[in-house]
This record gives structure tokens, C-alpha cells and sequence, in this order.
């Protein structure tokens, strides 16, 4: 069974249960106008989206790019730059496995910090992301060179080549040596530590199989660096989330949008589930059924409430050409069942 109709399935019988119990109230599903906006943090411009590219890496730079805003720094980050430097990991593994490892772009936000702080980044001007950019067929002709390189024994010298030509040719070529901002002169890597200074940030998360208050390895395919999120419980999750919002400091979003709460037509998800639903115990098990994944990210700006106070959380697709006139509103209660993690500044999070 496709893994959206299973979801699906799922939802559809625990809902049944509640409304048995009794416990199931239907609200009116309004739309995005009638809600007030209480809180709306200044972000960057939308990049240019391109095809297959991941939501993480976006929401988690256009993250620190509006962290900036709120100090009155404006700056534009290159998405392709630390992309880039994935796919050049991803396509070595795939030589050392003959192929058998296929190079991609899976991930999850504070990939980005690793990968900037690895590597240094650039402006997005410098390093503009290409016209008509397919990361699925970039993807596929790292993996066919890994593996006729594999094939010949080439060596590391003529497949960092190979991958450089390639990379060059669907992503452009590497800017210089050197970072040009502002009137200043930095390395790549002053620069990144400029825009987000080592343990900046924090991720979080919350699930009942590890101890709260301790980090703990998120074991979900997309964490392919296997990082650690401190495990809060969830309402103490979603106040960190509403505490930096109201502080107006911006927070990374990553959770399950390929359910039947999404509404993307309407614009608002979550109207429609019930305060008896959110109990720790649904959560985790729809998790650890595979129902809950980790299928999207988005950048959280803000808050806002309907006539009948409930309060909606402003979320912004950074892919998105539309992402400043159309945000996305997730309710509390979509934010307590299908969160999986968030990143977010220690100073918004008090630490």
C-alpha cells in the first residue's frame, strides 16, 4: 500500500476511535483571511527553486538568513555552494561502494550548519543557483561515474575530477578563493562563521523511546549524519517554538505535511484535530508506525489566532515564488503531532 494512503488509513481509524469515545470536536474550517496575525518575523526573498531540491537545506539558510534580518544584517546565502560540497561527499562514497551507495541530497536541517562550517559558503550571487537545476539527474550522473570510475580503479585524483567536470556543468562553476562582501574581504570559511558562529544553534525534538532532557541520535533515514536533537517533551517542544517566535527569532520546521490534516488548498491545517488526539502516546505511535515522517521542511515566522483564540503558527516555504503572499498556517495541534524536529538559535531558546 503507497505510504500516503496507508497514512491515510491510519488517520481515518484513529479518528473513528476518538468519535466513539466521544471525544472528537469538530471545529468550522475557516479560511487563511479570517485568522489575525500576532507575531510576523521579517524574512529574506524566495530562491529560485529547482527541481527535486531539498526543503531542509532551504528552510534551515533562509532560517539564519532571517536570524540576520531580526539584527538588522541582511544577507543572501548560496543554497548550491554547501549542495554542492554534499554532492561531492555523496558521489565518494559511491565510488568506494562500486556504485553500489547512490549519491543524493537527503538530509536535514543542521546538515546545513555542518556543511558550512566544513566547507565555508558564499553569497548567493556568487554562487546562484543555475537555471533549470535537476538534482535527481545530477544525482544519476555522479553515481554512473562512480561507478565506470570503480570499474577502471581510477583513484581518488581522476574521480575528484570526473565529479568537479560534472558538478560544473549542471551547477556552474566555483566562485573564487576568496568572499567579496559588503566592502570586506574574508576566506570562505570567515564567512560562514560570520553568518552562523559554531554552536549557534540548537535542534531539538520529542519522542517517548529516549530519555527526555538528553540528545539523542533521531533515527530516521534523513539524519544521514547522524546528529543528536535534545529530546524535550512535547508541549515543552512547542513553547520553545512559541517563545522563540514571540522573541521574534525565526525556527526551522521539519515534520509530515503527506497527511490527511494538510490542507494546502485551504491554506490552514490542522482546524480539524482535536485536543484529545494530542496525547504523547498518539504521537509516538504514529511515528513509530511510519505514519509520521519527516517529508518537508518549512521556516516557522510567526503566529496568529482565529475569532475563537486558537493559535496557528506562520509558516513560510522558502521554495516557494509565493512564499510572502501565501503562508502556511499549522495549527497547535498539527504541530504536536506531526513535528519531527526543529532548529533553532540558543538564544531563542534561552540557552
Amino acid at each position: 500500500m503507497p505510504i500516503l494512503m496507508r497514512k491515510s488509513f491510519f488517520i481515518i481509524i484513529l479518528a473513528a476511535g476518538l468519535v466513539v469515545t466521544g471525544c472528537h470536536n469538530r471545529q468550522q474550517v475557516l479560511p487563511a483571511e479570517y485568522l489575525q496575525t500576532e507575531v510576523l518575523i521579517p524574512t529574506a526573498h524566495s530562491k529560485t527553486t529547482c527541481k527535486d531540491s531539498p526543503s531542509w537545506a532551504y528552510a534551515m539558510l533562509a532560517t539564519i538568513e532571517s536570524e540576520h534580518l531580526i539584527e538588522g544584517d541582511s544577507v543572501n546565502l548560496s543554497i548550491s555552494f554547501p549542495l554542492r560540497m554534499l554532492l561531492l561527499e555523496e558521489a565518494q562514497k559511491s565510488y568506494f561502494t562500486k556504485g553500489h551507495f547512490e549519491p543524493s541530497v537527503q538530509g536535514m536541517g543542521p546538515m546545513v550548519i555542518h556543511l558550512i562550517e566544513k566547507y565555508g559558503t558564499v553569497p548567493y550571487d556568487s554562487y546562484p543557483d543555475e537555471q533549470n537545476l535537476n538534482y535527481t539527474v545530477i544525482c544519476r550522473s555522479l553515481a554512473n561515474i562512480a561507478r565506470e570510475c570503480a570499474g577502471r580503479h581510477t583513484g581518488l585524483n581522476h574521480i575528484h575530477h570526473s565529479f568537479s567536470e560534472s558538478l560544473d556543468r549542471y551547477m556552474g562553476f566555483l566562485p573564487g578563493k576568496d568572499v567579496f562582501f559588503l566592502g570586506a574581504e574574508y576566506t570562505k570559511g570567515e564567512f560562514a562563521r560570520s553568518v552562523c558562529a559554531p554552536g549557534e544553534y540548537i535542534s531539538l525534538t520529542s519522542f517517548t523511546h529516549h530519555p527526555y532532557r538528553k540528545p539523542f541520535t533521531l533515527e530516521i533515514p534523513d539524519n544521514v549524519m547522524q546528529d543528536k536533537f535534545y529530546n524535550l517533551p512535547i508541549r515543552q517542544l512547542l513553547s520553545s517554538i512559541e517563545k522563540a517566535l514571540r522573541h521574534g527569532h525565526p525556527v526551522c520546521w521539519e515534520g509530515d505535511i503527506t497527511n490527511p490534516d494538510f490542507n494546502e488548498k485551504v491554506g490552514i491545517s490542522g482546524q480539524d484535530i482535536s485536543k484529545s488526539a494530542c496525547t504523547p502516546r498518539n504521537r509516538q505511535r504514529m511515528f513509530e508506525q511510519l505514519f509520521t515522517t519527516d517529508d518537508h521542511a518549512f521556516e516557522l515566522i510567526g503566529i496568529a489566532h482565529d475569532p475563537a483564540r486558537h493559535e496557528y503558527f506562520i509558516a513560510r516555504d522558502p521554495q516557494s515564488p509565493y512564499a510572502s503572499s501565501r503562508p502556511v498556517y499549522l495549527s497547535r495541534n498539527y504541530l504536536y503531532l506531526y513535528t519531527i524536529a526543529v532548529t533553532m538559535s540558543k538564544t531563542a531558546c534561552g540557552i
